[in-house]
């Protein structure tokens, strides 16, 4: 099979980046920004935690809205049958990030009509419901990364090596929310319910992104043409990594 049919071989460039994509993007983040400010109430959150809440706003939503607009370029890309296809590892990463955002916003929406729709009086923020939206949510991502795992072909070591560990990453994101959910529905004490999950998703991070960095300096060592797109892609997911990591490590030293 041809290096071209490869979602992470492929060394097909893009269009150039212009005026009306930095608007784009601007739009996203604002657009993203803006919902997160819209559906989060303060007092949900002690008063010491808000400084630390908008600073995690503000990193997801950066990297959220760049991954949020170039999954908008590529859908209408492929709605007007335009070339410019995803066709480079950053181009799905940013997709990937895309649609998980997608994944989080509806699973949050469905979780909330269906607590409403119980009767319980329960809020999305009552901890065995948080568990539940969380695992269902892992689940999914890890579900999407297989999906694209399947995909590679010809891909180099690296690029495999980083997507094995992704959908590995996500499997053990998903195992450990799952567990902690049956934990907590079983009765069970203590502060490993939530400490297990943020710890590996901690753990999983610093596995993954340097062999993200790792995969991106050996293109670059070897001189793959790569355009702007696949650049936004590196930046978004590393983005989202990093501040997942920072906000899990502020969380379990409180």
């Amino acid at each position: 099979m041809s290096k071209t049919k490869s979602p992470f071989a492929s060394p097909t460039p893009s269009s150039r980046l212009a005026i009306i994509h930095l608007l784009g993007w601007m739009v996203g983040i604002g657009a993203i920004l803006a919902l997160f400010r819209a559906t989060t109430d303060d007092l949900d959150y002690p008063e010491e935690w808000l400084p630390f809440l908008r600073m995690q706003q503000l990193g997801f939503g950066l990297a959220y809205g760049t991954a949020i607009s170039g999954l908008g370029l590529f859908i209408w890309r492929w709605f007007r049958s335009k070339p410019g296809g995803p066709s480079q590892p950053g181009h799905w990463l940013l997709i990937f990030g895309g649609i998980g955002l997608v994944l989080d916003l509806t699973t949050t929406h469905a979780m909330k009509l269906a607590l409403i729709w119980s009767g319980t009086g329960l809020e999305i923020t009552h901890f065995g419901a948080w568990l539940f939206y969380q695992s269902a949510l892992w689940w999914c991502a890890a579900v999407i990364a297989t999906a694209i795992f399947v995909r590679l072909r010809d891909a180099s070591l690296w690029w495999t090596a980083t997507t094995v560990a992704a959908v590995f990453a996500l499997t053990l994101n998903s195992l450990a929310v799952t567990v902690s959910f049956y934990g907590f529905t079983q009765g069970a004490a203590g502060s490993w319910i939530w400490q297990v999950p943020l710890a590996v998703r901690m753990a999983n991070s610093l596995v993954v992104l340097p062999l993200l960095w790792t995969a991106e300096a050996a293109d670059r060592r070897h001189g793959l043409s790569r355009d702007w797109l696949h650049g936004a892609g590196i930046v978004a997911i590393s983005g989202l990594g990093l501040v997942d990591l920072v906000a899990n490590l502020v969380s379990l030293n409180r």
